[in-house]
């Protein structure tokens, strides 16, 4: 399935692709970016992000999307976001985003998240979407609360590679369902 690129005020938003992979390294390897990221390591070479790529282009691409955050004023990428699990005949997806440090506190990713949720709605006839969320990851949980999201009144257990990685539901459900 094909998606659409998107835009905001500062950013514009295109699908992840495979001339991504030197910037997709730089973000995944970055052990910042990594701290609340349950499912991956770090990448240590550009064969873990061309596998990201691949992830996202081809074998999980009927469920997913992932969009690269290019600032307008320079052309410089500094994070991604998007969505997996989608469930189609629910209507529910959960999303995920990631930033570079530097790129970070200056509402990038409030900018991005939004019209990424405008999307999933008014393209995609998204109804429910959810956010997993680290409960130390404060900044996170600060954007989907500002975003309308609220807490989904559990936290859940991710299990991966043995290690058990608590995280926080946030719910986003948009009044009128999949056919407002």
């Amino acid at each position: 399935m094909e998606f659409d690129d998107l835009k905001t005020q500062r950013l514009l938003l295109h699908g992840i692709s495979a001339d991504d992979r030197d910037f997709i390294f730089r973000l995944f390897s970055n052990i910042e970016v990594n701290r609340y990221l349950f499912d991956a390591e770090p990448v240590i070479d550009l064969a873990g992000a061309d596998e990201i790529v691949t992830d996202y282009t081809t074998r999980n691409a009927g469920d997913c999307h992932r969009w690269v955050l290019v600032r307008k004023d320079d052309g410089a990428p500094i994070g991604t976001c998007g969505f997996h699990c989608w469930d189609q005949a629910a209507g529910s997806a959960e999303i995920g985003y990631d930033l570079l440090p530097s790129a970070q506190g200056s509402g990038y990713m409030a900018e991005a998240v939004n019209a990424m949720l405008g999307y999933l709605h008014g393209d995609l006839g998204i109804s429910r979407v959810t956010a997993c969320i680290y409960p130390e990851n404060v900044k996170s949980g600060s954007l989907v609360k500002r975003l309308g999201f609220v807490w989904g009144g559990k936290t859940r257990n991710e299990i991966y590679l043995g290690v058990t990685y608590p995280h926080q539901l946030y719910v986003l459900d948009v009044p009128g369902g999949q056919d407002a």
